[in-house]
Order: structure tokens, then C-alpha cells, then sequence
């Protein structure tokens, strides 16, 4: 049963607010519990219970909780300035009334709470709406200096490009006007050393015609040039390839222990097995599994 602190409560108002002062009584601040609403207040700290059903409304935003030096200090805000003249409401005094007011505050505060909830996600997810398009307006404005940039660079670069140009043309044009110069004078000298060296190698061609008239036969004019490589002929290559046991590759370390089982097969081959002193000297090829195999190979085959 909780002891009520009605009596060593004492409160003071003005126009707008209302002082409530309670003490602890050796009570530890961790433990007290203050709950309040618009028309109820509630102060526990067990086993000391403090419960009142306000006079007027307030406004729980802007109230204000103090607990220090052993007292809970509480101020609270009137909704409309005015002197209540008492704290408590007469309608505090009816119990049925009363379990309504505490329901209502509850439910009161549940709303609040819900609705204190829903505008943090709002708020919440407007901030992150607010910093994607923060994030997305910073990128367009990278994106936009980036390709000023290169904008810029190509400009750069075509107008290089152009001085380029006009500089081969200029010295293309001035190379032009000297070779033509210069050729007009190759072409004087050369007609006239080519005319003297025509009329020389006319000479001596006329000279040379006729020491040769006489000469030539028919059998020279169709002469055929027959010193051309023979065409190669066709061949082939034979292959032959080191006859082998194992149908393994062979290798240098397995080399001793295949040579051994060899040879041990050759002398059991060799051999007739002890206590087949009855066996025919031609049966013993019925003992050599190689023999055996080939020959069951054969008969599949035959079959």
C-alpha cells in the first residue's frame, strides 16, 4: 500500500506556470517516476505515491522535471494564463472518475508516444531523402565540372590541332614553290644531257646492228630457258614405335620394377608350377596368362 505525500507537498503559481515541490525522503533519485498529461500527474517512488487530477490543462512539452537536493521539483505550463487557486481538481474526489481520468491519461500518452514515433521515422526519412538528393545534387555537380574539364582539354586540343595543320600547310606550300624552282632547272640540264646521250646511244646501236647482221640465226630467236628447279615428288614417312608391355609410358624410375616382373614372368613361364608332374610338356602354355589372354581376345573376336 503506498503512502501518500499529499500533506508534505507544497506548490506555488503565477499567470503561467505551477511550482511543485516534493521530498524524497531518503529516497534514491533513480527511483523516482514522474508520469504526467495534459489533466494528470502522477509522482512514484516507492513506497511514497503522489496523485493528482489537475485543475486546468497544461502543455507537457514545455513542463520541466527537477530532482536534486532530496526534492523533486516540477514546473508546469498552463495552456491559458490564469491563476488556478487550487491544484487539485473537485473532480479528483470520485474514485469512478478518478480510474477514468488514469485511463484516458494513459491513452493519452500512448497517442503521444505513437505519434512521437511516426513524425521520428518521418523525420527520419525525410533526412535521408534530403541527404540522397544532397548526394545526387554533389555528383551532377562533379559530373558537370568533369566534363567542363574535358571540354575545355578538347577545345585545347583541337585548336592545336588547327595550328598543326596550318603550319604543314604553310611550309608544304613554301617546299612546293622551291622543288618547282629547282626542277625547272633539273629539267633545263637534264633535256640537254639526255638529248647528247640519246644521240651517243644511237650511234652505237647503228654500230651495233650492223657488225651483228649476219649473225643471229633462227634456232637463237626461239631458244627457251630450261634452268628451272625440278618439282618436288611425293613420298612418305613410316613411323615405327619401340614395342612395349605395359600399356603405361615408360619412365626411368618404374624402369627396375617393370624388368623385374618381366623376368619373373618369363622364368615362370619357363617353369611348370610344382606338383603338376602328370602336366604334358605342350600344356604348359595353358599356364601363361599372356597366352591366355590373346587367346581369349581371339575368341571374343571370332564370336
Amino acid at each position: 500500500m503506498p503512502i501518500l505525500v499529499d500533506k508534505d507537498s507544497h506548490w506555488t503559481e503565477t499567470q503561467e506556470f505551477v511550482q511543485l515541490i516534493l521530498p524524497l525522503k531518503g529516497i534514491s533519485p533513480q527511483k523516482a517516476d514522474v508520469f504526467c498529461t495534459t489533466e494528470y500527474l502522477k509522482v512514484s517512488y516507492p513506497p511514497y505515491l503522489f496523485e493528482a487530477l489537475l485543475r486546468y490543462k497544461i502543455e507537457t512539452q514545455t513542463s520541466k522535471v527537477t530532482i536534486a537536493n532530496g526534492f523533486i521539483e516540477i514546473n508546469l505550463k498552463k495552456q491559458e494564463p490564469q491563476l488556478w487557486m487550487e491544484l487539485k481538481s473537485e473532480l479528483g474526489k470520485d474514485k469512478t472518475m478518478m480510474q477514468q481520468k488514469r485511463r484516458e491519461a494513459l491513452e493519452e500518452e500512448q497517442r503521444r508516444c505513437e505519434k512521437s514515433v511516426t513524425e521520428r521515422r518521418s523525420m527520419v526519412e525525410r533526412q535521408k531523402k534530403q541527404g540522397v538528393t544532397k548526394q545526387m545534387d554533389l555528383e551532377s555537380h562533379v559530373r558537370d565540372r568533369i566534363e567542363g574539364q574535358k571540354e575545355n582539354q578538347r577545345k585545347l586540343a583541337t585548336k592545336a590541332l588547327e595550328e598543326l595543320k596550318e603550319k604543314d600547310q604553310n611550309s608544304s606550300s613554301e617546299k612546293c614553290v622551291s622543288l618547282n624552282s629547282e626542277s625547272k632547272c633539273v629539267t633545263f640540264q637534264s633535256d640537254q644531257s639526255d638529248s647528247k646521250k640519246d644521240q651517243v646511244a644511237l650511234k652505237h646501236t647503228k654500230n651495233k646492228t650492223e657488225s651483228a647482221k649476219g649473225r643471229v640465226s633462227k634456232s637463237d630467236i626461239f631458244e627457251i630457258e630450261t634452268n628451272k628447279a625440278p618439282i618436288r615428288k611425293i613420298g612418305t614417312i613410316q613411323c615405327h614405335f619401340t614395342p612395349r608391355v605395359f600399356p603405361t609410358p615408360e619412365r626411368e624410375s618404374k624402369k627396375a620394377e617393370e624388368e623385374e616382373w618381366l623376368s619373373k614372368m618369363a622364368e615362370a613361364r619357363r617353369n611348370p608350377k610344382e606338383g603338376d608332374d602328370n602336366m604334358e610338356p605342350n600344356d604348359y602354355q595353358n599356364t601363361n596368362p599372356q597366352w591366355l589372354k590373346d587367346k581369349g581376345d581371339q575368341l571374343y573376336k571370332n564370336s
